[in-house]
């Protein structure tokens, strides 16, 4: 039995979702709320002829395998996604701002969603660029227009590898030719790294853009690597600085399967940079001590 969900409501939706998930169980219909129909059996009737979204047993079955945060998120994309495609677009701050949580959290609904194989993304080339959601086609309850992403939906859906963005292809590669940018930059910047981006950090940065995954996850396990560099530095003496972007796929993992808390990349950043700061100047006194 399916339920049906306005595309405008607002507040509690989490809540107010769930508790309509539970209950989409066969009742028996009041006398007030039915309207007999020409052979005399109740008939109920929608109140609103559109915006209303189909939800099916796929929907009650997110409900149960999504924490509170990714199902509100997962019920929000729903509600918005155009019908013949399963699609819709958004930025980290337009989630934020719609499920009232940072954008650190959202990051993490979202590679929830991914890891669980309930949606997939083509990510935008940064955190204020706009993000493509598709609906997995297990969970989408409409017939898709478009043939093609059909079938590549029901091979996704009996797979256990990452669900790969369906898109063009002139668009795939620009949007994948602006993430490995962004990847880049962000790699450049550490302060404990060779200060190169190698081809073989170009094809992995790519993988990472093909597996669907967020440039916010890559960027916090970037800062994670460099603070405990640094860490490693201070407390046990110079060693290799970081040398490829591979020596993060552990890290990106990580940060995947745990998101860093609200506030603490803010904690990371600062700690990073008195790391950096307390390094230099350890670096500075070394060789005149070596001459006394």
């Amino acid at each position: 039995m399916s339920a049906i969900f306005s595309a405008q409501t607002t507040g509690n939706e989490a809540a107010a979702l769930k508790r309509a998930a539970n209950e989409m169980k066969p009742r028996s219909i009041a006398p007030e709320e039915a309207r007999a129909s020409r052979n005399g059996k109740p008939q109920v009737r929608l109140k609103q002829a559109g915006g209303w979204f189909a939800a099916d047993e796929s929907f009650a079955r997110a409900l149960e395998m999504l924490s509170d945060g990714a199902f509100r998120l997962f019920a929000w994309l729903c509600l918005r996604a155009a019908r013949p495609s399963g699609r819709v677009e958004a930025t980290q701050k337009e989630l934020a701002a719609a499920l009232g949580k940072s954008k650190r959290a959202v990051s993490g609904y979202v590679a929830e969603l991914q890891q669980k194989q309930v949606c997939r993304l083509q990510p935008g080339a940064n955190q204020y660029a706009r993000t493509q959601f598709e609906i997995a086609e297990s969970f989408w309850p409409y017939e898709r227009a478009n043939e093609l992403s059909d079938q590549q939906s029901r091979h996704d859906a009996n797979t256990s590898s990452p669900m790969p963005p369906v898109s063009a292809p002139g668009h795939q590669r620009r949007g994948s030719t602006a993430y490995v940018m962004s990847v880049r930059k962000m790699f450049l910047r550490l302060g404990c790294g060779r200060q190169h981006f190698s081809l073989a950090d170009k094809k992995f940065a790519a993988e990472l853009a093909r597996a669907g995954v967020p440039l916010a996850v890559v960027e916090d396990a970037l800062l994670l690597g460099e603070a405990r560099k640094y860490s490693s530095w201070l407390n046990h003496g110079p060693s290799a600085p970081i040398g490829s972007l591979e020596y993060f796929r552990a890290l990106i993992d990580e940060v995947q399967q745990q998101p860093l808390p609200p506030g603490y990349r803010e904690y990371l950043q600062a700690t990073t940079r008195e790391f950096a700061r307390r390094w230099s100047k350890t670096a500075r006194l070394k060789p005149a001590g070596a001459k006394k």
